[in-house]
């Protein structure tokens, strides 16, 4: 028994040397992502996650989950992924930013057509004494 052990894992060893080495780059080719085992998460964005089901609900994850490979642009803190809980659409969206910088458009249009005609000053301008200036003291005078 001991010697069919023997020469099964010889045999098995044998049979991992003999695998061609084509075979072997195609392997390596394959792994573009280059961080060797690290499990394939799926790109989710931590915004789209309950809060209420995960350990550590700020970050929405569980205690000792591995993190995503791009965890900084997917986590909690980037550039808001779900805007208001999905309910208004990308096109809406647009039409409230024009919408807002047409108001605001206005708003300079009224502000600076509202005061063209008078244009006075607010105070009045200080009179001084009409002094004529002294010419400089010389160096000779003293």
């Amino acid at each position: 028994m001991a010697l069919r052990l023997l020469t099964s894992t010889a045999i098995r060893s044998t049979t991992r040397l003999a695998v061609p080495q084509r075979a072997l780059a195609t392997k390596a080719a394959e792994d573009t992502r280059q961080i060797g085992e690290y499990p394939d998460l799926p790109l989710e964005s931590s915004q789209r996650r309950d809060p209420f089901k995960y350990w550590d609900s700020q970050d929405r994850r569980n205690f000792g989950e591995p993190l995503q490979e791009h965890d900084e642009a997917l986590s909690m803190w980037v550039v808001d992924d779900v805007v208001a809980n999905d309910c208004v659409s990308p096109k809406a969206q647009l039409g409230q930013l024009l919408f807002v910088l047409g108001g605001l458009g206005l708003l300079l249009w009224l502000a600076s057509t509202k005061d063209v005609a008078n244009t006075k000053k607010p105070v009045n301008a200080k009179e001084f004494p009409d002094v004529s200036i002294p010419s400089p003291i010389s160096s000779s005078n003293y």
